[in-house]
C-alpha cells in the first residue's frame, strides 16, 4: 500500500482574508483531452454557461486558462454581441489535426443556445421549441413570441500557432445551418470531425451528418445506420493503440465509438467507400465506477486518454469515529393544537446507526419525492392522500386516525405551497425515508423504526463536480478489448510506502485487517494494490474481497467501498470467468451504488492483482 495522487481538475476556488474556501465553481461536462505543440490540455464545461481550459506539460502539475469559449466573447476576451449562443456556449468536441481526420488546425463544433434572432421578438420562453411565426388566413402577420433554441456553431483557434491555444474566434457566418436532420431539443454535443474524400462528416445521437461545404456552415443528416447510445455527440476515432505504444494487429477492429457516457465503446470496421459501418465488438466498458459520468476518450499523440466529469462520492468513515458515536439535534417542538407538543425529536443522543423510536417532526423539510404529488390517484405506490387540512396538528391526526394505516411517515403542505397542492396531507405505509431535503412550506414527520445515520460532516463544494480518473486506454489483441490504466506519469509520484504484507493465508469468512493505514498515516489518497492466488478448486464457491476507506474499529470493515471477485468453473479451454463488484457500502446497512464487470481468467494465469485507487 503505497501513496499515489490522484489528482481532480476543479472549478476557480474562491477564498475569504482568513484563505477559507467560500465558492467553487460548479463544472461538468468534458470535451476534450489532447496533446498539441507539447501541452497537454483539457477542455471542459463551467457554470451551464460556457468552456473552461487547463494545461500541463507532465499530466501532473496543472494551470488553470482563462475561458475560451465564453457568450458574447470573439474573440476569447473581447465582448461582441451575438444572438446564436447568447443564452450559452454549451457542449461541443474540440478535434485536432491527426493523420487520418483532414484537419490542419484545432476545430471546435458547439452546442449553442440561441437567443433572439434579428428582427424576432424577443424570448420569453427559456428551451422551449424553436420560433414559430403566427400565421393567420395563410399568411405570416407577425413575430410571434420567439423562444430559445438549440444550434451549433463553428469555433476555431484564433492563432493555432500558440501551444497553449489561448483564444478562439467564433465564425462570422454562425450559427451551423441544416439541410435536414436539425436538432432543436437540448443535447450534449457533437461529435468529433473527420474528413473522407470531398466531404466532412461528424456523428450525433447515432446520425452521421455529412457536409461539402469548405466552411463547415451546412449540415445535413446522412441515410445509414450507425451505432447509438448518448444524448449527443458519438466521438468517432481510431482504435486505440496497444499498451506499448505499438500500433494494433492488422485483423483487430480498425476504429471505436463511445455508445455510452464516454466510458463504453463499440469497436468496428468504417468502409469510407460506401460510408458504413459494422460492429465487431458490441460493447466496450473502460470504467464501472458507480459513479460516472460524461467522459471524452480522444488520442493525446499515439495515446489515447481518457478523462471524465463525476459526482459525489462514496460514504466514508473514518478510524477516530467508534461505533458508539452518538449525537443530538434540537427542533423545535410543533404544538397539537390543544396545548401539548407532538412528538418531536428530543436533544437525547442516538445510538451509532440505530433506530427511531418515537414519532419525529421535520419542519421545513420533503419526503416526497416530486414534493407535489397530486391527490387524482388516493395512492402513489406505498403514498396514500390523507385529505386537506390547515394545519401540521391536524394532519397528524388524521394520520394517526386513518383506517388506511398503519402509516410510518407523513408530509404535510401548508397554505404557502402553490395551488391546487396547498393543505395537502400525505402518509406512508412503508419505512423508507427519502429525506427529499429542505423545502419551505412542508413538514415531514417520520415514526419508529426508521434507520438513524450518524451526521455527515459537510461535503466540500469541490467533492461534488470534479473531472477525474484521467487514464490511458489501450487495446488488448488477445482479449479483443480495451483495457484502461491510470496515466504512467503517476507511477513516479509515490512518495513511499505505508504498509506491506505478503504471503497472507485468507481464512474464509474472517477479513484480514492491514494496519497502519489509518489516521493519523491516512491512505486515503493511496493505490492500494492486492495480489492473489486464483483458488484451483471450487471456484464458482470462492470469492476474494477487499475493501478500502471502511472503518474496522470492530475488527470488520464498516462503510466504505468494496470490491468483490467471484468466479466461476473452468470451461472446456481452461477459461475461468471472474465477476467483479464494486460497491460503496452505506455504514449503517445497504449499498450506495454498485457496478459490476467481467473479465477472464485465462488458462495458465494463476494470480489477479486488484488495484484501488483511492
Amino acid at each position: 500500500l503505497g501513496f499515489m495522487p490522484i489528482y481532480h481538475i476543479i472549478g476557480n476556488v474562491t477564498t475569504n482574508t482568513a484563505g477559507e474556501v467560500t465558492n467553487v465553481e460548479s463544472i461538468n461536462d468534458v470535451s476534450s483531452v489532447f496533446f498539441y505543440k507539447g501541452i497537454y490540455h483539457v477542455f471542459h464545461q463551467c457554470c451551464q454557461n460556457h468552456w473552461d481550459h487547463v494545461v500541463s506539460r507532465d499530466l501532473i502539475h496543472w494551470t488553470r486558462l482563462p475561458p475560451p469559449v465564453v457568450p458574447n466573447m470573439n474573440p476569447t476576451g473581447v465582448p461582441t454581441p451575438a444572438w446564436y449562443d447568447a443564452h450559452g456556449s454549451w457542449d461541443g468536441s474540440l478535434s485536432i489535426p491527426n493523420d487520418w481526420n483532414g484537419l490542419t488546425e484545432p476545430l471546435i463544433v458547439m452546442t449553442a443556445v440561441e437567443g433572439t434572432p434579428p428582427g424576432k421578438a424577443e424570448s420569453k420562453n427559456e428551451f422551449s421549441p424553436v420560433y414559430t411565426p403566427r400565421v393567420r388566413r395563410g399568411k405570416t402577420v407577425g413575430g410571434g413570441r420567439e423562444r430559445m433554441a438549440m444550434g451549433m456553431a463553428v469555433v476555431r483557434a484564433t492563432n493555432a500557432s500558440d501551444p497553449f491555444l489561448l483564444s478562439w474566434t467564433k465564425d462570422a457566418a454562425n450559427p451551423i445551418n441544416y439541410t435536414s436532420g436539425a436538432i432543436n431539443s437540448p443535447y450534449d454535443t457533437p461529435g468529433q470531425v473527420w474528413k473522407n474524400g470531398d466531404h466532412w462528416n461528424f456523428l450525433n445521437m447515432g446520425v452521421r451528418y455529412t457536409t461539402t461545404d469548405p466552411t463547415l456552415h451546412t449540415w445535413g443528416a446522412a441515410p445509414g445506420p450507425w451505432p447509438r447510445g448518448e444524448n449527443g455527440g458519438e466521438w468517432f476515432s481510431k482504435l486505440a493503440n496497444l499498451r506499448d505504444g505499438s500500433p494494433p494487429p492488422g485483423d483487430a477492429p480498425g476504429w471505436m465509438i463511445n455508445i455510452g457516457g464516454g466510458n463504453r465503446y463499440t469497436l468496428g470496421d468504417y468502409n469510407s467507400t460506401n460510408e458504413s459501418w459494422t460492429s465487431l465488438v458490441q460493447e466496450v466498458t473502460i470504467d464501472y465506477g458507480p459513479n460516472d459520468n460524461w467522459m471524452v476518450g480522444q488520442f493525446a499523440g499515439n495515446r489515447f486518454m481518457n478523462i471524465g466529469w463525476t459526482v459525489g462520492g462514496p460514504p466514508m468513515m473514518t478510524d477516530d469515529a467508534p461505533l458508539s458515536h452518538t449525537f443530538a439535534k434540537t427542533r423545535t417542538p410543533a404544538t397539537d393544537g390543544a396545548g401539548g407538543n407532538l412528538p418531536t425529536r428530543t436533544d437525547a443522543p442516538t445510538p451509532f446507526c440505530g433506530e427511531t423510536t418515537s414519532w419525529e417532526v421535520f419542519p421545513g423539510l420533503t419526503n416526497i419525492w416530486d414534493r407535489v404529488p397530486s391527490p387524482t390517484n388516493i395512492t402513489h405506490g406505498t403514498l396514500h392522500f390523507i385529505g386537506l387540512f390547515n394545519s401540521t396538528e391536524e394532519c397528524f391526526a388524521a394520520v394517526n386516525a386513518s383506517k388506511d394505516g398503519p402509516f410510518h411517515s407523513f408530509t404535510y403542505n401548508d397554505a404557502t405551497i402553490k395551488a391546487p397542492y396547498g393543505l395537502h396531507c400525505w402518509a406512508d405505509t412503508s419505512f423508507t425515508w427519502q429525506n427529499r431535503g429542505p423545502f419551505p412550506g412542508q413538514v415531514s414527520g417520520r415514526g419508529p423504526g426508521f434507520p438513524q445515520y450518524p451526521p455527515a460532516p459537510p461535503l466540500p463544494q469541490f467533492t461534488h463536480d470534479h473531472l477525474t480518473g484521467l487514464r490511458e486506454v489501450a487495446y488488448d489483441p488477445t482479449l479483443n478489448t480495451l483495457v484502461s490504466n491510470p496515466i504512467r506519469e503517476l507511477v513516479g509520484l509515490r512518495t513511499g510506502v505505508l504498509v506491506s504484507e505478503s504471503s497472507v493465508t485468507l481464512t474464509p469468512t474472517t477479513p484480514q485487517v492491514v494496519g497502519g493505514t489509518g489516521g493519523p498515516a491516512d491512505a486515503s489518497t493511496a493505490d492500494v494494490l492486492v495480489n492473489f492466488t486464483v483458488p484451483t478448486v471450487d471456484q464458482a464457491l470462492a470469492a476474494v474481497g477487499v475493501t478500502v476507506l471502511a472503518n474496522v474499529t470492530a475488527g470488520i470493515p464498516v462503510g466504505g467501498v468494496q470490491m468483490l471477485v467471484n468466479f466461476s468453473s473452468p470451461n472446456t479451454n481452461g477459461t475461468i470467468l471472474a465477476k467483479a463488484t464494486v460497491q460503496t457500502v452505506n455504514p449503517c446497512g445497504g449499498i450506495a451504488g454498485s457496478a459490476t464487470a467481467t473479465f477472464p481468467i485465462l488458462a495458465g494465469e494463476h494470480t489477479v492483482d486488484v488495484r484501488v485507487l483511492v
